[in-house]
């Protein structure tokens, strides 16, 4: 029991704050904050060629902000506070069920019967059998004759599924089916898996004719709906649109029945996803997808029993989570299910795989609304052994990469990707130090990494400023200036060290001799006619100034004349 009333109360608050609204996130048992620590299996993160950019200048000093919720004011973006939440003290933390979660009963073992063709009987010609007195020929599902070419045999190496009861048959339509299945086929209490409409594409047959086949298929199948399980159809190589319109109607039909559809292009189970190209002849997928289909398939049926049967205990043990703080707790989105560890958590969800999350990266993706935040469920556990100390943790939609210098960090979409290209942590950015910032002007988003700072807007992409010219950039106003933003990344190895970024207004150049200058308009056209740094004028030593005439800048080879009543620059060397 905690020894701090008031705060146990708060924590009883927001419970029932919680129950009220039926927010349906994750419930507030947070993990003691502690650095993540190396995994077993150190994996390097995914880089593109690291940059080959020198350094241009002192070492950046980027201003500090909250970055993430209230546009900040001019001023702002200098003196807003760290939001950093302060870590939970694990003792000050009830042990209670929070509704909606139920715990997850326990698991029965479940058999399932089938309804499909050649993707299903895997063209098996040992188990094509017609002792049903119909003289249909076609292949009696069981274990023993799932061969490794049906997905059917991957989906019964799951220990708590039986495949007992069905029929396929290659070449079958979803009207074929529907004329040969009867209910005495599946065994009492079973599960379906119907897995068909690849011949009825092959064929012609419409889609709305095939959902008139299909629910007489599902009528004649004798079992409750919701112990059935409709699988999208893969690719067809040169029926792509036919596919498309197919699997529309079926996930209707789905939905107007209140039958369970997987779609096979997203999967659920161990990462597996639909890859292109992997079939033998354009139709029929090759063992390796028939692997990911059928574990899919076992992940879904799983599912549909209401209990668990994920690792969560093998997951948390990898990870080394230590012991369990709760229950098993289902009722997240996407049939999401999780558990709490003494430093962290698994969770599985229909669209993620069994994952855990732990540490300072659990905190900040708590911290952004667990799985019901941006970032959405873990798909990748933590990976550790980067650079300085660094670790990651991959989710839906972004990544949270964690460093004894910099904290806990989310960044994703185009600026994770280009930070990508330039390195990954290892390139001359470093590591995220705060979450990206939008609301800047003309819709722009910014974010902080240890050596720079990644601006992006729709019209001019995404780039990086750094030292010299990152401070510069201010003097003129930032993105708010006559520069606007950067068009191009900082790129070095000029003639005598120098580097340059180019943005919407002009460019700013710099060299250990001369410093950083803005060049722009028709003064930096003259200059570019003669060879820009590399030319008699050389690198600038000022920006322009102008007065009513017009507009004058020195280099260190001479000055560069812009006359208003001309239109023109000259340069007058020394």
């Amino acid at each position: 029991m905690p020894d701090n009333p008031s705060r146990l109360l708060k924590l009883l608050a927001a419970v029932a704050a919680t129950i009220m609204t039926g927010t349906l996130a994750s419930p507030a048992f947070a993990a003691p904050t502690v650095s993540p620590t190396p995994t077993p299996t150190v994996a390097e993160t995914p880089s593109a060629e690291e940059s080959g950019a020198g350094e241009s200048g002192a070492d950046l000093d980027p201003e500090t902000d909250d970055g993430r919720y209230d546009p900040p004011t001019e001023d702002e973006l200098e003196q807003a506070p760290d939001a950093t939440p302060e870590p939970v003290d694990p003792s000050d933390i009830p042990v209670v069920d929070i509704e909606p979660h139920a715990i997850a009963p326990a698991c029965p073992n479940v058999t399932f019967g089938v309804a499909g063709a050649s993707f299903t009987d895997g063209w098996n010609p040992d188990g094509r059998i017609s002792n049903d007195g119909d003289g249909i020929e076609g292949t009696y599902m069981h274990e023993r004759n799932a061969i490794s070419t049906s997905w059917a045999h991957y989906t019964t190496r799951d220990p708590y599924l039986f495949l007992d009861g069905g029929w396929a048959k290659g070449g079958s339509t979803v009207g074929d089916l529907a004329n040969k299945i009867r209910p005495h086929m599946y065994r009492s209490g079973s599960y379906v898996v119907i897995f068909a409409g690849t011949n009825d594409q092959l064929r012609g047959v419409s889609a709305e004719r095939s959902m008139q086949h299909m629910a007489t298929l599902v009528e004649n199948t004798g079992v409750a709906k919701n112990r059935i399980l409709l699988v999208t159809l893969p690719p067809i190589r040169h029926l792509e649109q036919r596919v498309i319109t197919y699997n529309e109607h079926l996930a209707e039909f789905g939905r107007r029945n209140g039958i369970r559809v997987l779609d096979v292009h997203t999967m659920n189970a161990n990462g597996a996803h639909w890859r292109d190209g992997h079939t033998y002849d354009g139709i029929h997928f090759n063992l390796p997808q028939a692997k990911a289909v059928g574990d899919s398939i076992a992940h879904t049926l799983n599912d549909m029993t209401g209990c668990v049967r994920s690792d969560f205990g093998a997951e948390a043990a990898r990870a080394q989570l230590g012991a369990a703080r709760t229950g098993i707790h289902v009722g997240l989105r996407d049939h999401g299910k999780f558990q709490h560890f003494d430093i962290g958590s698994v969770y599985v969800s229909n669209v993620s795989p069994s994952t855990s999350v732990r540490g300072a990266i659990r905190d900040e993706w708590a911290r952004m609304g667990w799985e019901n935040g941006y970032p959405g469920y873990p798909i990748e556990p933590e990976r550790c052994g980067f650079v300085r100390g660094g670790c990651y943790s991959v989710f839906e939609r972004s990544s949270i990469y964690w460093s004894p210098a910099t904290g806990a960090v989310e960044i994703n979409g185009a600026t994770r990707d280009h930070w990508g290209r330039l390195g990954w942590e290892r390139g001359w950015l470093g590591y995220p130090t705060r979450t990206k910032y939008c609301g800047l002007i003309r819709g722009g988003c910014l974010q902080r990494f240890e050596g720079g700072v990644m601006y992006w807007t729709s019209r001019t992409g995404t780039h990086a400023v750094r030292g010299k010219i990152f401070e510069h950039w201010g003097t003129s106003g930032w993105e708010r200036g006559h520069l606007g933003y950067p068009t191009t990344d900082e790129h070095c190895g000029l003639i005598r060290g120098g580097c340059f970024t180019h943005f919407e207004g002009g460019s700013i150049y710099w060299s250990p001799g001369t410093g950083a200058h803005t060049v722009k308009g028709r003064i930096k056209d003259a200059w570019a006619a003669g060879g820009w740094e590399r030319g008699r004028l050389g690198y600038p030593v000022t920006s322009e100034r102008c007065d009513r005439v017009g507009c004058t800048q020195e280099f260190q080879g001479g000055r560069m004349v812009f006359r208003w009543d001309t239109g023109r620059a000259v340069s007058h060397h020394r």
